[in-house]
């Protein structure tokens, strides 16, 4: 028999398979992918982060604006309590016919200007008018010299009080006229001279007195 030639290789042919298969697989890639129009497939959106609301924020006080400050917390249920100090007490009298009568007389009359001419005092001194201050004191002296000429209040009692508060306004009358004076500067100036440590004893003098009368004759002004 005859020997028949060997079948002949085509690497040509195979390489230009392997080119046409390689073309047909780009193909089929291309067309999974989407078209360059900036779309993105929808498994890649699911792969980005998700944005992150923030949060509100509250808006600081304005530039300058007063800062506020907390309110203080309430005092405790057993913290200390107001001092309430008690009204004087005021004096009946035994007999108050005698007393009525003693009082509508000139000894009531010299009470009333003592009364008065002390609380003057006290407040012209409380508000500076020292001027003011001087006047009422001298005139304050010269009412309570009035008052030893009167008839005492017919009630032990009331006299006794009566008399510690007519002591305490001659001792406030003196020192005031002692610590105020009255300096000429030229023809019609006037300097007004204040010391005031006496004045401070006055002002001490005239509230124990008034205290004390208060005590001794109140009911008598309510008549």
């Amino acid at each position: 028999m005859s020997e028949q030639p060997a079948p002949e290789r085509h690497p040509a042919r195979n390489l230009s398979l392997l080119g046409v298969a390689l073309l047909v697989i780009g193909a089929i890639a291309y067309c999974a992918v989407p078209a360059s129009s900036g779309t993105v497939p929808h498994s890649a959106s699911v792969l980005q982060p998700r944005p992150v609301k923030a949060s509100p924020t509250i808006p600081g006080p304005m530039p300058g604006a007063p800062t506020q400050k907390p309110a203080p917390p309430p005092p405790p249920a057993g913290g200390p309590r107001p001092i309430l100090h008690p009204m004087p007490i005021v004096l009946r009298p035994a007999n108050p016919t005698l007393v009525k009568a003693w009082n509508s007389g000139a000894a009531g009359q010299a009470l009333a200007t003592v009364t008065a001419l002390s609380s003057n005092a006290l407040l012209e001194r409380s508000t500076g008018q020292y001027a003011l201050m001087l006047l009422s004191c001298k005139a304050l002296n010269t009412a309570l010299g009035n008052v030893r000429k009167v008839a005492l209040i017919p009630d032990l009692a009331m006299q006794a009080e009566y008399a510690t508060a007519l002591g305490s306004f001659q001792l406030a009358a003196a020192s005031c006229i002692l610590g105020i004076r009255m300096v000429p500067e030229g023809v019609e100036d006037t300097v007004t001279d204040v010391n005031q440590t006496l004045l401070a004893a006055v002002a001490s003098e005239l509230s124990s007195g008034a205290s004390d009368l208060f005590t001794a004759t109140e009911l008598l002004r309510q008549q």
